[in-house]
């Protein structure tokens, strides 16, 4: 129990530090996040359920090209295909005024994954599309977003290991939607659709 809660405490001065790091945009002199104390309940949940998620600091460039500094969660989420827990690649960006405005929300295949083709809630980019984003309300929460995108891309996985042989369609990297940086993200893998699974 002392350890579980030095590691909460650890996680909180950590994602307070980052939260407060956050200028605004308009104005930098002053702090970005507007509703804080959601912010920091909220991933703190979040990471206590899924520990696999890390809160960082990065850019995240929008469609019209502003550049904007904003709290991410990077890691994975579990999904299970056929029994077997597999990691999604996943980044979470927080928005300033969150929870008025939904997570822009990636799915960030390592080197050796690619994403899946025409996928119902991702795109070619890693762009993720749920009913749960578009109808985002001030009552929905990151917690409860992971749960229902583990459960979806259980059903249909999102990303899978590409193959020596798959080097006609280029594998999706991190980089390719330049708005996120993910060198510390640790590797996940899934089983090539025409393959065995393979474990750690």
């Amino acid at each position: 129990r002392g350890r579980g809660g030095e590691m909460a405490n650890t996680t909180r001065a950590l994602l307070l530090s980052l939260i407060e790091s956050v200028p605004d945009h308009a104005n930098p002199q002053i702090q970005g996040y507007k509703s804080k104390d959601r912010v920091l309940a909220d991933c703190e949940e979040l990471i206590a359920s899924v520990r696999s998620l890390t809160p960082k600091v990065g850019n995240l460039v929008l469609n019209n090209g502003d550049q904007h500094t904003l709290l991410n969660l990077q890691g994975t989420i579990p999904m299970y295909v056929r029994q077997t827990k597999y990691n999604c690649p996943m980044v979470i960006w927080v928005h300033v005024d969150y929870p008025m405005t939904p997570p822009t929300t990636y799915v960030s295949p390592t080197n050796d994954m690619q994403i899946k083709p025409r996928h119902m809630h991702v795109d070619a980019a890693g762009f993720v599309y749920h009913t749960y984003l578009t109808q985002w309300s001030p009552q929905s929460n990151l917690k409860v977003l992971c749960e229902t995108l583990s459960q979806v891309f259980s059903k249909d996985p999102p990303v899978f290991a590409a193959t020596r042989s798959s080097k006609s369609s280029t594998p999706v990297t991190p980089s390719s939607s330049s708005s996120h940086s993910l060198e510390s993200a640790p590797p996940a893998w899934l089983p090539p659709s025409s393959s065995r699974r393979r474990r750690k």
